[in-house]
């Protein structure tokens, strides 16, 4: 004899339902809920430990005149390019100068592109600034060490090495000077008019360690 059971569609839609009603529960909803309440929570308290922590870290009440701004003027005429790194915006402001560069400034994540290194190192050869600023030893404030410039950005400290001449005789207020006598008189009658001293960089760095290369066959 064969045995028939009949299920009532009320029963079934009962039996398909019920797993999905365990995931729909309040309290499985309200844990979700939580957890990602809690992973917001985290991410927000990372970029303000990150952006705004690094915000306050850096100095305070700092003269933002420029040592190199009045001598790079001073030694280039107004139609020339310059260039400034790792990061030296008031060179450009203060001297009245372009950038012989799109990258105006040399950070480490900047030099970790190769497209962007080939970039700069064409724009360089190409342009021919006659006077570089290149800060090769500053330190760049982070929350973890980062290499100086003229580790990171190799190619570029090779370069200033090989096509431009650097200082060797220090001036009061911008620390530095090249050997050619032309910059020299330049450079020391820029400063009678600016400052009699050269100012302590903001970091704890001071000019002293930069390098001021002039292009040996422009502007001798």
């Amino acid at each position: 004899m064969q045995h028939r059971q009949i299920y009532r569609l009320a029963d079934l839609k009962a039996v398909g339902t019920t797993p999905r009603s365990n995931w729909s529960s309040p309290t499985l909803r309200t844990l979700t809920a939580a957890i990602v309440a809690l992973a917001h929570t985290a991410l927000a308290l990372l970029f303000y430990r990150d952006i705004a922590g690094f915000s306050r870290q850096q100095p305070r009440g700092v003269d933002l005149d420029s040592p190199y701004g009045a001598v790079v003027q001073a030694t280039t005429e107004p139609q020339d390019v310059i260039w400034a790194a790792p990061n030296e915006p008031l060179v450009y402001l203060q001297a009245d100068r372009r950038p012989a560069s799109t990258y105006a400034y040399y950070q480490p994540w900047l030099a970790d592109s190769p497209s962007i290194a080939e970039a700069l190192l064409r724009d360089l050869k190409t342009h021919r600034p006659p006077v570089i600023v290149f800060i090769s030893d500053k330190h760049i404030p982070w929350f973890f060490s980062l290499p100086e410039p003229r580790d990171y950005a190799a190619a570029v400290y090779a370069l200033l090495q090989s096509d431009y001449t650097p200082p060797t005789q220090p001036i009061p207020c911008c620390a530095t000077s090249f050997s050619v006598m032309t910059w020299h008189q330049r450079c020391a009658r820029a400063c009678r008019t600016e400052r009699p001293h050269a100012p302590v960089h903001p970091y704890g760095h001071t000019p002293l360690a930069a390098v001021l290369a002039h292009h040996p066959t422009t502007h001798t």
